[in-house]
């Protein structure tokens, strides 16, 4: 399934969440997927290098993306787990329904912007 993770996490009054940086920008869903990814909870003290390995490569494919990215149903997994870890209910809804809204990859375009009609999804 592709994701996008661009996108910026929306607060319950419709507007983007902002960062405290010094100017404030937009908190991308993929800022919280990676600081959940790379931070140490206290529920991973029996965590195996094995899981911290995934957890690294998945930050690593995510990490700045401005398109959308593929990760599989066990990357959809943990992700779920690492952010309901770590966030509360509004980056959990936010990044569950990005999830849950992934699907193909977007379609590509020609050189003069028109979709591939072989790039339709098959019935």
């Amino acid at each position: 399934m592709f994701f996008d993770v661009s996108k910026p996490i929306i607060g319950i009054d419709g507007e983007p969440v902002m960062s405290t940086d010094d100017p404030p920008k937009p908190i991308a869903i993929s800022t919280c997927i990676v600081t959940a990814l790379t931070s140490t909870h206290q529920n991973d003290q029996n965590a195996s290098g094995e899981d911290k390995f995934k957890w690294f490569k998945l930050a690593s494919k995510i990490h700045d993306q401005v398109m959308p990215v593929e990760i599989t149903v066990e990357d959809a997994t943990i992700i779920k787990k690492r952010i309901a870890m770590f966030y509360g209910a509004l980056v959990v809804g936010r990044v569950f329904e990005a999830i849950e809204a992934a699907g193909a990859p977007p379609p590509k375009k020609s050189k003069n912007g028109a979709k591939h009609v072989d790039d339709a999804p098959s019935v």
